[in-house]
């Protein structure tokens, strides 16, 4: 029988010479295992932070930095636009939360959600300010769609009477017939 010569370090546990990693440190194998993993883990959070910290300095250097009342541009997804709907909304930055997102404004009122740096574009010119924002709450589609009056970008009231009364969608919407709503029929709202 084989009589143990050391104890690990790390757990007391006796030592046969054939189990020992490292008789200078002396670690059993699964401690020794530990040790090992646990110097790998890091060396891979140090590599993950390294990756984000390079990923942030190019999204940085990519995306110029904006000020609170500096007029952007938002993208509207081609899913929420109408036929003749823009493909840009014009806002205003109210404000930055400390997580790094924007809170913005358009005439017709705060944008319903949080936006990213890289979610928008700096406008050249300047139209908006902070405080001419409504109070009211939007979001990108609504906004898309407001200045076009209805959801596919052509409002057509099909009526047979002359568009006289608040019964016709073009006068209710205080806009004047076109060729799409009524063919030949008299129109008075033209």
């Amino acid at each position: 029988m084989y009589v143990p010569r050391n104890k690990c370090i790390e757990c007391n546990e006796s030592l046969h010479m054939v189990c020992a990693t490292d008789w200078d440190l002396p670690l059993c194998k699964l401690c020794g295992n530990k040790k090992a993993t646990d110097t790998e883990r890091r060396g891979c959070k140090r590599g993950l932070e390294q990756q984000a910290d390079k990923m942030l300095n190019q999204s940085q250097s990519k995306f110029p930095p904006v000020n609170v009342g500096d007029n952007i541009l938002i993208n509207v997804p081609e899913v929420d636009r109408g036929r003749l709907a823009p493909r840009n909304v014009l806002s205003v930055i109210m404000e930055k939360t400390d997580q790094g997102l924007y809170v913005l404004g358009t005439k017709n009122g705060k944008l319903t959600r949080l936006y990213s740096r890289n979610e928008f574009q700096l406008s050249p010119s300047v139209f908006l300010s902070a405080d001419s924002a409504a109070d009211s709450s939007v979001n990108v589609r609504q906004e898309a769609i407001l200045p076009l009056g209805s959801k596919q970008g052509f409002v057509k009231c099909n009526c047979l009477k002359g568009c006289q009364t608040k019964a016709c969608a073009c006068v209710k919407l205080n806009i004047k017939c076109n060729s799409k709503c009524h063919k030949s029929n008299s129109c008075k709202n033209k």
